[in-house]
Order: structure tokens, then C-alpha cells, then sequence
């Protein structure tokens, strides 16, 4: 019984260890996350250049589940130019985030966000599908 528990302790140990099967699975899941983490920040000093170039030349953006925002990174530069002009203070706040390869699926907030002369907060989720150090794809959850 001892042998057996030593055993499973063992099995755990060296599956969550760096030498064990976690580590590379968390260095694929950095690698999956990159791009998302990079457009955030980006987003938030208002670099448009860098925001887009989080995207693949081909994204395309929608309102979930499949209202076609935009298709390819000139129309997303441009939404991102007008909503930086509109809103300078607008900032993202990442809340929450669950990651099944190749999703990620973001709780974000909003604030400084400029609606009708008015600064407001919102909240919503954000599913971004990433493919070859890319975000290929974009839902938003209304």
C-alpha cells in the first residue's frame, strides 16, 4: 500500500516538476497566449501598430456568433484608430481568462470607453483564436 502511494506521489511529482510533462505543456500554453497578452498591452498604451500586429494579416472579427465586424488587419488599424480618437482614455482590464488550444477565452473590462459623449464601463468576454503566433480570429460576447 505504501509502495503504491509512493508511487502515485511520484507519478503527481514528476508530471507538475519542470522536468515533468506540465512545464512543456505551460511553455506551449505562453506561446498560445503571447499574441493576446501583447494586443492587450498594446490596446492600453494605444499603439495601434502593435495592437494589429498581434493579428494575422487575414483576421477576422465578429460579434458572436458570426456577425462579420471586420476582415483583415487594415479594417481592425482603422477601428482601433477611431476608437483611440474617440476615447483616449480607454483602458482594458483582463478579469478573467480560460484557455483550451487554440482559444482563449478573456473577461474583460472596459473603462473610458466613449458611447454617445458619455464614459463607460463594460464588461464582456472575448474569445480569440490563435494560430501559428497569431490571432487569427476574434468573437465578441455582447
Amino acid at each position: 500500500m505504501i509502495k503504491r502511494l509512493i508511487r502515485i506521489f511520484l507519478s503527481v511529482y514528476l508530471a507538475i516538476s519542470p522536468a515533468g510533462g506540465v512545464m512543456a505543456q505551460n511553455q506551449e500554453t505562453v506561446a498560445l497566449v503571447d499574441p493576446v497578452d501583447a494586443q492587450l498591452a498594446a490596446y492600453n498604451a494605444h499603439d495601434i501598430e502593435k495592437v494589429v500586429m498581434a493579428y494575422s494579416e487575414q483576421v477576422q472579427v465578429y460579434i458572436f456568433p458570426q456577425k462579420l465586424v471586420c476582415s483583415g488587419r487594415e479594417e481592425l488599424r482603422n477601428i482601433y484608430e477611431e476608437i483611440f480618437r474617440v476615447s483616449p482614455e480607454v483602458h482594458a482590464e483582463l478579469l478573467g481568462r480560460q484557455i483550451k488550444k487554440p482559444f482563449i477565452i478573456d473577461h474583460e473590462r472596459l473603462t473610458g470607453l466613449q458611447v454617445d459623449g458619455q464614459s463607460t464601463s463594460r464588461e464582456s468576454l472575448v474569445i480569440y483564436r490563435v494560430e501559428t503566433g497569431a490571432i487569427s480570429a476574434v468573437w465578441f460576447l455582447p
